[in-house]
C-alpha cells in the first residue's frame, strides 16, 4: 500500500493494482488458498530427527565468568549494501572511506551474506539468528506466533544493558517490529513509530482515515541514535543498540546535503524500484552510491562522537547490508529477486579492540551468524535458540562441510544454499528453473552448470530440500516448536566432492 500511494511510482502503481485485482477474484482466490493449504498441511504428516533437535526444557546458563566486561555494542545496518564495496574507488574518491577504516581495523568476513534478498526477510533474521523460512509465502510476523525466539537483546539484558533500534525504516512493513520488539529492548523508534507520535500532536496528517508513511532521512536517524547513546554514556550503562540506515533504499535520496560525488547521476520520475531503461543503469548506480557515501559519512559522525566521549575502544562495531542491490547484472535491477551474488553477497565487519583480529576473513560468514559470533567474543555459550554460529571458533564446521542457506519471498520465491564457499545453488520454486554456479570460476555467475555438474546439482537440491523440509515442517507442526528449539543447518556429510 506504500509503493501503491506513492505518485512518483506510477508504473508500478498500475501494475500492482492490476495484480491484486487479478489475485482478488474470488474464485480465483478460494482456488489458490485451497492450494496454499493443501501445500502447508502436507508438512504436518513429516517428521523431523527430535534427537538432532534441542527440547525447550532443558535448562540453559550462561556461565558465571561469562561477560567479566561489558562492551557497548553498536550494530550499524544498511540498506541495499553491496559486498564489494569496500575498498572500492570511483572517479577517484573511497565511495565508503570509514567503513574502510573499520575494515582494515577489525575482522572483514569478505563472504558475507544475507539470508535472503530482501528487507522483510532478512531483518528479523539478523538479531534472532534465525533463518527466515518459515512458511510456503511471505511471512507477515505478529507478536502471537507461538514459535520461540531470543533475540540479542535478551541475552545483554539480564547483564544490565541498555537496548535500542533505532531505524530510518518502516518497521511494521510486514510486521517486522511485532517481531523485533520483546520486553527487553528499551526503545524502538523508526519511521511508523515516528509518525505516530506526530498524528498524536498533529492529527490534521490524518487523511481518508490514514496517514502516509515515509523513510526518516538518515540524518535525523543518526542524530537520535547519538542522542540516546550520551544519556548511556553519562549514566556509566553499557550498551546495544542497532542502527538501521535507509538513504541507500531506491530512489536512493541522501539526507547529506549537495550527494553529488558521483556523476552522471539522478533517477527520472518514471522509475520503480525493479523496472528502469537498463540504458540509465550507471547513472542509477551513481546515486546509489552517492547515498551510500552519505551513510558512511553519518556513521563517520557517530564513530567521531564515540571517539570523542572516550568509549569507542570499549565499544564492539559490527556492519552489514541487509542484502544487497543488484545494477542489471544477471539481466536483474534492485534486490527482492533471485539470489545471485548482488543481491546477497553483503558487506559484514565486526570490529573492537581486544575482541577482533584486524584481518580479512575467507571463511564464509552469514548474516544470521553475527549474533553468536560476538557473544561468543564476551564468553557467553551459543543459545540453543540460535541457528547461527560462532564462525570465528576453532571449531566451526570445515570450509568443504559449510553451507549457507538462503530464502527469498519478494518479487519471485526461492531457495538457495552456498557450499563450501564456492557453489551457489538456487531453485525459482515458481518457475522450477535451477542454477548452478562456481563462484570461484564464475564470480559473475554467467554459466549456469546445472546440466553439465549433474553430480553437485543433485547434492546440493538434496541439500536444500532437507534444509527447506526442516523448515517448514518444525514452523508449520507444534508439536515440534512447542517441544523443540528451530532446527540446526544441515552441513554437507559427503567430504569427498570437489
Amino acid at each position: 500500500m506504500v509503493m501503491i500511494n506513492q505518485n512518483e511510482s506510477k508504473a508500478f502503481k498500475i501494475r500492482m493494482v492490476n495484480q491484486l485485482s487479478f489475485k482478488l477474484d474470488p474464485l480465483l482466490n478460494f482456488s489458490l488458498n485451497c492450494y496454499d493449504f493443501y501445500r502447508q498441511s502436507k508438512y504436518e504428516s513429516m517428521l523431523l530427527e527430535e534427537s538432532a533437535l534441542t527440547p525447550r526444557s532443558i535448562a540453559f546458563s550462561q556461565s558465571s565468568t561469562a561477560m567479566q566486561d561489558k562492551p557497548n555494542i553498536v550494530f550499524f545496518q544498511i540498506e541495499s549494501f553491496r559486498g564489494d564495496l569496500i575498498g572500492q574507488v570511483r572517479q577517484g574518491i573511497e565511495i565508503v572511506p570509514n567503513l574502510n577504516r573499520l575494515a582494515n581495523s577489525g575482522t572483514w568476513f569478505k563472504k558475507g551474506y544475507a539470508a535472503a534478498s530482501h528487507t522483510s526477510l532478512s531483518n528479523p533474521s539478523i538479531p534472532s539468528s534465525l533463518y527466515p523460512l518459515r512458511t510456503d509465502l511471505l511471512v507477515a510476523y505478529k507478536a502471537s506466533d507461538p514459535w520461540p525466539k531470543t533475540l540479542i537483546y535478551d541475552v545483554l539484558k539480564p547483564y544490565g544493558y541498555s537496548t535500542a533500534y533505532i531505524a530510518s525504516d518502516i518497521e511494521s512493513w510486514c510486521g517486522m517490529d511485532e517481531f523485533l520488539v520483546t520486553s527487553n529492548l528499551d526503545i524502538m523508534v523508526d519511521a511508523t513509530s515516528r509518525i505516530r507520535q506526530e498524528v498524536l500532536t498533529h492529527p490534521e496528517l490524518v487523511k481518508g482515515g490514514s496517514v502516509r508513511t515515509r523513510l526518516v532521512p538518515d540524518q535525523l536517524t543518526a542524530n537520535s541514535a547519538i542522542e540516546w547513546m550520551d544519556g548511556q554514556i553519562k549514566e556509566k550503562k553499557p550498551f546495544y543498540i542497532t542502527v538501521s540506515l535507509s538513504d541507500s533504499h531506491f530512489p536512493y535520496r541522501s539526507s547529506i546535503t549537495n550527494a553529488n560525488w558521483f556523476q552522471p547521476a539522478g533517477v527520472p520520475e518514471n522509475c520503480a524500484f525493479n523496472d528502469y531503461p537498463r540504458e540509465i543503469k550507471e547513472q542509477v548506480r551513481n546515486t546509489y552510491l552517492n547515498a551510500i557515501h552519505g551513510v558512511d559519512m553519518l556513521i563517520g559522525q557517530i564513530l567521531s562522537f564515540l571517539h570523542e566521549r572516550g568509549v569507542d575502544d570499549h565499544t564492539i562495531f559490527v556492519v552489514y547490508g541487509d542484502h544487497g542491490e543488484s545494477f542489471y547484472e544477471n539481466d536483474l535491477p534492485s534486490h527482492a529477486n533471485l539470489p545471485y551474488e548482488p543481491s546477497v553477497h553483503t558487506c559484514l565487519i565486526m570490529n573492537g579492540k581486544n575482541y577482533f583480529e584486524a584481518k580479512p576473513e575467507d571463511y564464509p560468514a552469514s548474516l544470521v551468524d553475527v549474533v553468536p559470533t560476538v557473544l561468543a567474543r564476551l564468553g557467553l555459550k551459543q543459545h540453543p535458540n540460535f541457528q547461527g554460529l560462532d564462525v570465528l571458533s576453532t571449531n566451526r564446521p570445515p570450509l568443504e562441510q559449510r553451507c549457507l542457506y538462503m530464502h527469498v519471498d519478494g518479487l519471485v520465491n526461492a531457495d538457495g544454499v552456498l557450499a563450501a564457499g564456492r557453489w551457489k545453488y538456487f531453485e525459482d520454486n515458481g518457475k522450477g528453473d535451477r542454477y548452478l554456479y562456481d563462484l570461484e570460476k564464475d564470480a559473475g555467475e554467467a554459466q549456469n552448470l546445472v546440466e553439465s555438474q549433474p553430480a553437485i546439482s543433485e547434492l546440493l537440491s538434496a541439500q536444500l530440500s532437507t534444509w527447506r523440509t526442516a523448515q517448514l515442517t518444525y514452523y508449520r507442526s507444534e508439536r515440534y516448536y512447542s517441544r523443540f528449539f528451530p532446527p540446526p543447518p544441515r552441513m554437507l556429510k559427503d567430504n569427498g566432492r570437489q
